[in-house]
């Protein structure tokens, strides 16, 4: 089970700023152990028991979390009164859930996931939401197309998206205007940037890097790949790994030379505003908004000027890779429509969206919330006021974020590869045009193989209809 990739964030400040902080024990659940809210136990014996998890581990500190649960689920009132058969617990924040929970049974009915969506769906873990969505007469373009289009297979939708957030640069002004370089232009271009960096690198015992290259945990994000006209994924064959094609080989040439010779270097961003701030890197790339402000607006306080700036415009065009959490609802859930009535009210309602905004930041995944977005993390955050915020946002509103593919097998076991093999290439240790071509040949024939197995799982299931804990026991030779 892996927690999320956010830290911890100053909740009370946050919270107070919106009137947030008190919460009347008329109207929040019963506080469970780890300081998660829940519903009253129910003395009716004929309700309808419901459960979920508001979001996964580590976005809000200790201290904090009881505070959140308890505003979050004051929040929820308007369902619950609405919905009075049902026995609605919202379980403490965990981790994502996974496929043995949902195997054995014991994943709430609604899931927040972030990796193994590949898997869940494959193996008809999660809850054909089509034609549910038909029937409330929902519309799926209150998102941006690429936030839906990862968790459709086959024509029908089995998750919505939890929260969304793009990569910015954030640049070290001070530093350029050190060096007497100008800043980059709105529209600055990726060989704009390049020279950008080479001016400000300084080698030696204490280096500076001119910027970061953004990684992922599966390594470099699609956005690079689209920008010169590759992907990492066949969109007609998930099973095919393309990162050898031509234009993600021009990829590779382009941004694994700066990092070999130390010119960027190659981040994930859980440090990056102190990096800037030690005046190791110029310029960063962060990978989500929530990072940024959960982690610059302390370290990036200290440096004289500093600001947003907009992702380098690729050849392809102007793209921004995209962080993001999935809704879905547990396939082996008793009580669907009420599972569905929830996840809809989640989803689409703005009112559970905003209250994860203005008290934890969190990125809303609903366009119509982007611009108000940047109205709380103003208010929120004083010193954002005169920061470039929409750069936050544009990308989203713009439909330009790419996220990167879900290979439907082996998802975390192929993400490990694409890193680990790339990690092998920004070191020098082999080429860039053979490393990505034993990458593509290693990752196809991990999903060749995983297709294999879960054809195997299928069948077995087919022939023994079990349910539960015993899915989990089949073997893949039965």
């Amino acid at each position: 089970m892996r927690t999320t990739r956010r830290g911890a964030l100053a909740l009370a400040a946050a919270a107070g700023a919106w009137g947030l902080a008190a919460c009347s024990a008329a109207t929040r659940g019963a506080t469970a152990a780890g300081g998660s809210g829940s519903a009253a136990p129910s003395t009716a014996t004929n309700k309808i028991k419901l459960s979920f998890e508001p979001l996964n581990a580590g976005l809000w500190s200790g201290q904090g979390s009881k505070l959140v649960a308890d505003a979050l689920w004051q929040t929820l009132e308007p369902w619950r009164q609405a919905n009075p058969s049902v026995d609605l617990t919202m379980l403490p924040f965990g981790g994502d859930t996974d496929t043995t929970e949902i195997l054995t049974g014991t994943a709430p009915d609604v899931i927040l996931a972030w990796q193994d969506f590949g898997a869940l769906s494959g193996q008809d873990l999660l809850l054909n939401l089509t034609p549910y969505l038909r029937a409330a007469n929902r519309t799926l373009s209150v998102w941006p197309s690429y936030a839906i289009d990862a968790y459709q297979v086959g024509g029908n939708t089995y998750a919505l998206p939890f929260y969304v957030a793009t990569t910015s640069m954030v640049v070290n002004e001070a530093v350029l205007d050190g060096l007497g370089l100008s800043y980059p232009a709105e529209d600055a271009t990726f060989a704009d940037w390049t020279r950008l960096w080479s001016s400000a690198t300084v080698k030696g015992t204490k280096p500076r890097y001119g910027g970061t290259i953004k990684q992922t945990e599966c390594g470099l994000p699609q956005a690079y790949f689209q920008g010169w006209g590759g992907s990492i994924m066949d969109s007609a064959d998930p099973t095919r790994c393309t990162i050898d094609a031509p234009a993600a080989v021009a990829t590779g040439n382009a941004i694994f030379p700066l990092i070999v010779e130390g010119i960027c270097a190659w981040d994930y961003g859980n440090d990056v505003g102190g990096l800037l701030t030690a005046g190791t890197y110029a310029t960063a790339c962060m990978w989500n908004a929530a990072l940024a402000i959960t982690t610059l607006d302390v370290q990036l306080a200290r440096l004289p000027k500093w600001n947003f700036y907009p992702m380098p415009v690729l050849p392809q065009g102007a793209f921004a890779s995209t962080q993001y959490d999935f809704r879905a609802i547990s396939a082996t859930t008793p009580q669907p429509a009420a599972a569905y009535s929830l996840l809809d009210w989640l989803s689409f309602e703005p009112d559970f969206q905003r209250a994860l905004m203005r008290l934890g930041l969190e990125p809303p995944a609903l366009t119509s919330l982007q611009e108000e977005y940047t109205t709380v993390l103003a208010t929120i955050v004083p010193p954002f006021k005169s920061k470039n915020l929409s750069v936050l946002t544009q990308y989203i509103q713009n439909n330009g974020a790419i996220m990167d593919p879900i290979f439907p097998y082996d998802e975390p076991q192929a993400q490990a590869l694409l890193l680990s093999s790339e990690q092998k290439i920004a070191t020098g240790a082999v080429g860039v045009t053979v490393g990505l071509q034993q990458l593509a040949q290693q990752v196809s024939a991990m999903e060749a193989a995983g297709k294999a197995t879960t054809a195997n799982q299928q069948s077995a299931q087919s022939r023994f209809p079990v349910r539960g804990a015993d899915i989990a026991t089949l073997g893949t030779g039965i």
